[in-house]
């Protein structure tokens, strides 16, 4: 629904809200995305937020997912 409202409205704001929300929920290719679009239709109210939500999601894409899992040695039978 509200990918519907962002796709015809007049800036590129809602698809901001819309990049926020799929990065509070871990989904990072569809936050990026999201900023993608916001950035494309540009008339951004803050366009700086924008650019750092891109740096985010970048970073959280690059990231490995069990680079913070401590390395185990031995196995408990």
């Amino acid at each position: 629904m509200i990918e519907s409202l962002a796709s015809k409205a007049a800036t590129g704001d809602l698809y901001v809200a819309v990049a926020k929300r799929h990065l509070s929920r871990h989904e990072w290719g569809l936050a990026r995305q999201a900023v993608e679009r916001a950035l494309a239709k540009g008339k951004l109210s803050n366009a700086g937020e924008a650019r750092k939500l891109m740096q985010r999601v970048t970073s959280m894409l690059r990231s490995d997912p069990f680079e913070d899992r401590p390395v185990q040695t031995r196995v408990s039978l």
